[in-house]
């Protein structure tokens, strides 16, 4: 059963709240439910994004990342970039960890180390500002 209105504006109301923008939205949808746009996602898999906007059962689980791995919120920040650049499409992530490994020698986005993660999001921000990530999305 798809997501109700009611569920999908509480969950925009959240993420207002807590100063999200629309891609880190979508960027947490994708790394919560695998999908990346809200209108795609069921009752149920709305009702784990809302709770992990909300501190729920879901957001204790991502606070318990070992101390030297990327936080959740450098990771959703990194998806975001991945998706601004046309590395998400269908929801894989093979262009993203392609890139990981060539550049930093980490196989997938949750292995990374928080300096890592931080030289990531400067890499990416550099491809987005200097038109890189379109020719290599039209390649």
């Amino acid at each position: 059963m798809k997501a109700s209105d009611k569920q999908r504006r509480m969950l925009y109301g959240l993420a207002r709240k807590a100063g999200m923008d629309q891609d880190l939205l979508h960027a947490r949808c994708l790394a919560i439910t695998g999908k990346e746009y809200i209108s795609a996602l069921t009752s149920g898999e709305c009702a784990r994004l809302i709770d992990s906007l909300q501190g729920g059962s879901h957001a204790a689980k991502q606070d318990t990342r070992p101390l030297d791995r990327a936080g959740q919120g450098q990771i959703n920040l990194i998806l975001g970039l991945a998706r601004k650049l046309g590395w998400l499409e269908n929801g894989s992530k093979t262009r993203l960890n392609a890139f990981l490994r060539a550049r930093f020698g980490v196989e997938r986005l949750n292995w990374l180390d928080p300096e890592q993660a931080s030289k990531v999001t400067e890499a990416l921000k550099a491809m987005l500002q200097g038109g890189r990530g379109e020719r290599i999305r039209n390649k």
